[in-house]
């Protein structure tokens, strides 16, 4: 399994009022499952909202 698939368990929150799917993942991580297709991060992105985002420094 992919690091990044395995740090969402961490950081999902208890109790949401509605499904969410959760990816937490570094910006080189994202780009590389973009770069090979991954139609689960790809629709993701094309469907969905960030609820944060860190800004680079």
């Amino acid at each position: 399994m992919d690091p990044f698939r395995q740090r969402a368990p961490k950081y999902k929150p208890v109790g949401l009022p509605v499904p969410a799917d959760l990816i937490v993942c570094t910006k080189e991580e994202l780009d590389r499952e973009v770069a090979s297709g991954n139609a689960f991060v790809c629709g993701a992105l094309a469907e969905s909202r960030p609820l944060y985002t860190r800004q680079l420094q």
